[in-house]
């Protein structure tokens, strides 16, 4: 009768922590705290109640064995769409994991589990044990970019080669990076060119570079759609031409502009030089106010500049930006 008694009480125990641990895996309203981002639901008919405990489990297995294995490239791995994250979580002796998650409903609509077959310092490659098609294998390539990684599905290296020069058809990541980044390395610096693997060295693009020669008048274009702003465009010249890769319509970010994500907008292509316009906005009536929260003034805007740096590069973009970011806070502090 003791005996019964002691392992009664130790099922009962082994109840109520296994009770705990799940209720502690979840918010107050029922969501699964997943730890990469807000709490998740699960409610889709792309798979069962049985199929998403299995990946809730293997995801938990996952970090605990991350962590005592101390690989460099294991981990989360996130692609951040603003409405649609995609999150995958790996090690090489636990498997993967992975969720599509529509965030503006903090559910997961698809995901999928399975068995890491390769990890070398180039490669992983994965089989999955629930989609259509499970069997076969996906490979991803091991990327640097300056101190962030990444992992790129294999057909896709030349894309993520063209989005870091900024030649990816001119805005290929319109909602965020479209491309697995380790999620510990999102404020980690970036470098001019990615890092591949000798056998996709090919598909490195060099961005373009190029300043302005030559500043034409200002005209005024009419905005019949707009009740306040007309367009105040600059034609300029710039010393780059197809020889470099420029096409017309293409939009290159310009370095010395105080002005927010400023740009040459090319409009025509020589061999080694190119016209382009500037267009900023000006006001229709000048001082007159156009809502409750404008006073009809506007700051003096930076006149555009023969000389002024030009680049197609991710990277200097990204340097500009904090630059600029951090003195703007420096003059927010000052009294």
């Amino acid at each position: 009768m003791r005996t019964f008694v002691v392992r009664l009480t130790a099922l009962s125990l082994w109840l109520l922590l296994a009770a705990f641990a799940t209720q502690a895996q979840t918010d107050e309203n029922g969501r699964w705290v997943n730890g990469v981002g807000e709490p998740w639901w699960f409610d889709s008919k792309n798979y069962t109640a049985e199929q998403a405990a299995e990946a809730r489990t293997r995801w938990e297995q996952i970090e605990s064995e991350r962590a005592a294995e101390q690989n460099l490239w294991a981990g989360d791995y996130l692609i951040d769409m603003s409405v649609r994250l995609h999150a995958l979580r790996w090690s090489p002796g636990a498997g993967f994991v992975f969720f599509n998650v529509n965030s503006c409903m903090a559910n997961v609509d698809q995901l999928d589990y399975g068995e890491v077959v390769a990890d070398t310092p180039s490669h992983l490659e994965v089989i999955s044990k629930r989609l259509t098609g499970a069997g076969e294998r996906r490979k991803f390539v091991k990327v640097h970019w300056g101190k962030q990684r990444y992992l790129i599905e294999e057909d896709g290296v030349a894309a993520f080669c063209d989005y870091v020069a900024g030649l990816d058809a001119q805005g290929g990541a319109e909602f965020g990076v479209n491309f697995l980044r380790h999620a510990d390395d999102e404020a980690q610096p970036t470098d001019l060119l990615p890092t591949v693997p000798a056998e996709y060295r090919k598909l490195v693009r060099r961005p373009i570079e190029a300043v302005i020669t030559k500043v034409g008048k200002s005209y005024t274009e009419v905005d019949p759609e707009n009740e306040g702003w007309n367009d105040l465009v600059t034609p300029v010249t710039i010393n780059a031409g197809s020889k470099r890769g420029l096409r017309r319509g293409m939009k290159i970010p310009i370095l010395d502009s105080d002005a927010f994500e400023e740009s040459v907008e090319i409009t025509r292509v020589g061999l080694e030089e190119a016209r382009g316009i500037v267009v900023r906005n000006v006001r229709k009536r000048p001082g007159v106010k156009l809502n409750e929260w404008d006073d009809g003034k506007d700051d003096p805007e930076q006149p555009i500049a023969v000389g002024w740096r030009l680049t197609t590069s991710l990277h200097k973009q990204l340097l500009r930006s904090e630059a600029r970011q951090a003195a703007w806070e420096a003059k927010q502090t000052k009294p």
